[in-house]
């Protein structure tokens, strides 16, 4: 009975011993100051680079990922593009960090279980800190664990690795690295709770994450700072072998993030622009009644199209109206379709411009199929923006883009089948329709244009009008002398408005409009003027001969030498207004120039 009683109460002790170390757990009590990587929630951008394009970042639901978001945005990991083998993220701690405690959140779709391993730079090499061994069916979960760190001196790296399969997908959210004061005497990696196969830490001197705050060895960085050394100050390494988008800001700063399958965060409207107008520069509707002549749309398509083969090969075709047979995807008059297994594409034209393009497109896919809609631009080729391998039941969806320009560009369309593994000879089916590319037509700018000039000329009519009437009474050297000044003034601002709107629209068909409309507005004016100056006259008739009493017949000579000054005066007056058109022109110019 006594024995018994000594091993129970042994065994209590070990489990007080045991309940202890867990409600002493350190890492509840770690500082908030980031240990040289800020907290990531992957909600602005991703915080680490891989050695692989096979991470991404998504903010909805997929079919094969976690059910539903954590918080905002998160990484999951494709098994398509990582074919089930390991893949890292990789990010750094600062140097000068004696401790970290490290969190994080994650998640696993399908029946197996997802390894998740935590590594940390230790000498020459990777050492395996933190193991998960995670299966939660698409719920969140949360883990945590802290480390003395070697070579407190130098940075370190630290990477998450996992590995994916179609049967379980891991995400992962929310990842924070604490700097924690615990002592740390002897310089060797040690972590708390430990690895299996690692020599136990003693609760009692294992690593401690104190609350007490610690100065960060790092300020926070969030990657959305205009300075073009925010990424050194921050001690972040960006690396293009992500599939990435490139963020462009108005600095020229170029920033390597994650994809986002389905966001609604577009980039600000540039100053002086009305949202929502958009002047289509090329187009590729799905209407039976504007179905294009134009093959392809005007599109270059690879491979080229072998219409007198007789044996199956990738390629796009082109599904037109009053085709019912092999309608692949229903419910749109025109579209282009995609059959086979390897790499297709469709490139758009060149598009000017140097601010942003929208791109709007229909698609729907049919079995493995994927669409990719890649961005060529002045030596960023195949710069990826979009891509979709979700099944959609033969339905059109639409989707809607938003892409920052440095100079001419092209869209290419890419369609393969995304499971090339699997040993199937059974072609997939892409249909793509009603693509649009629109740039912003600047509204303001066309507005305060149109108002200037017909301001500039009625004041120059009506100054006109009255000088001429004040020193001429003949109705016909009075019309001469509007007429002519009012020829100066439309050519001057025909030139000016073509010159002007040419810069900020760039399209000849909305700059014949606008400057067609300048002109019969001015005309309008003029043929005003000439009325109201013929009225005048006509009203100041009787006062002629009081005028010829007064001053003369011998002195017309005289008037008609006032009206040459008045016609000079005016034309000069025109000639200046031109000259700081000009000057404005150059100086905007430059502006524009030296934002690029």
């Amino acid at each position: 009975m006594e024995l018994r009683l000594v091993f129970l109460y042994r065994g209590l002790v070990f489990y007080l011993a045991a309940v202890f170390s867990q409600s002493a757990d350190p890492i509840s009590r770690c500082t908030l100051k980031p240990a040289g990587s800020s907290r990531c929630d992957f909600n602005r951008i991703n915080c680490y680079h891989s050695d692989t394009a096979s991470w991404e970042m998504t903010d909805i639901p997929l079919d094969k990922g976690p059910v539903q978001n954590y918080d905002g945005n998160y990484m999951f990991l494709n098994p398509t593009l990582s074919r089930g083998k390991p893949k890292r993220l990789i990010g750094r701690i600062a140097a000068n960090t004696a401790a970290v405690c490290v969190s994080l959140h994650y998640a696993t779709s399908g029946p197996e279980p997802v390894p998740i391993n935590f590594y940390i730079e230790n000498g020459d090499a990777l050492t395996l800190v933190h193991r998960i061994k995670a299966n939660t069916w698409g719920h969140w979960e949360y883990t945590k664990f802290a480390c003395c760190l070697p070579n407190v001196g130098s940075a370190k790296q630290f990477a998450i690795e996992a590995t994916s399969t179609v049967n379980g997908i891991p995400a992962i959210d929310s990842v924070d690295f604490h700097v924690s004061n615990m002592p740390c005497e002897n310089g060797e990696l040690v972590c708390y709770p430990s690895l299996p196969d690692q020599t136990p830490l003693d609760s009692a001197t294992g690593p401690r994450c104190s609350s007490d705050q610690v100065e960060p060895a790092v300020p926070s960085c969030e990657f959305n700072a205009d300075d073009k050394k925010i990424l050194e100050d921050c001690g972040w390494e960006v690396s293009s072998a992500w599939e990435v988008r490139q963020k462009i800001d108005g600095s020229g700063l170029k920033i390597d993030y994650i994809r986002v399958r389905t966001s609604d965060k577009r980039r600000p409207t540039p100053t002086g622009i009305a949202q929502n107008a958009w002047e289509t520069l090329f187009s590729c509707s799905s209407s039976s009644s504007t179905s294009p002549f134009i093959p392809f749309c005007g599109m270059t398509h690879t491979p080229s199209v072998d219409f007198n083969s007789t044996s199956f090969s990738t390629r796009w075709e082109e599904k037109e109206p009053g085709n019912t047979t092999e309608n692949t995807f229903p419910g749109k008059d025109y579209y282009l379709l995609y059959k086979g297994t390897d790499n297709a594409s469709l490139t758009t034209p060149e598009i000017e411009g140097d601010e942003e393009i929208k791109l709007t497109f229909s698609y729907a896919l049919s079995g493995n199929g994927q669409l990719d809609v890649y961005v060529d631009q002045e030596g960023q080729n195949n710069t990826l923006v979009w891509s979709s391998n979700q099944e959609l039941a033969g339905t059109w969806h639409s989707e809607a883009l938003t892409i920052g320009m440095i100079g001419p560009l092209k869209i290419k369309f890419s369609a393969y089948r995304f499971n090339q593994s699997v040993e199937e000879d059974n072609p997939v089916f892409v249909g793509l329709t009603d693509i649009s590319l629109e740039i912003p037509m600047a509204i303001a700018a066309v507005v305060v244009v149109v108002v200037v000039v017909v301001v500039v000329v009625a004041v120059v009519v009506v100054v006109v009008v009255v000088v001429v009437v004040v020193v001429v009474v003949n109705v016909v050297v009075v019309v001469v002398v509007v007429v002519v000044v009012a020829v100066v003034i439309v050519v001057v601002v025909v030139v000016d408005v073509a010159s002007l709107l040419l810069v900020v629209i760039r399209s000849v068909v909305v700059v014949v409009v606008v400057v067609v409309v300048v002109v019969v507005v001015v005309i309008v004016v003029v043929v005003a003027a000439v009325v109201v100056v013929i009225v005048v006259i006509v009203v100041e008739i009787d006062g002629k001969d009081k005028r010829k009493k007064r001053y003369g017949d011998e002195n017309d000579s005289f008037w008609e030498m006032k009206v040459m000054i008045i016609i000079g005066v005016v034309i000069g007056l025109i000639v200046l207004i031109q000259i700081a058109f000009l000057a404005y022109q150059r100086v905007q110019k430059k502006r524009s120039d030296s934002e690029i």
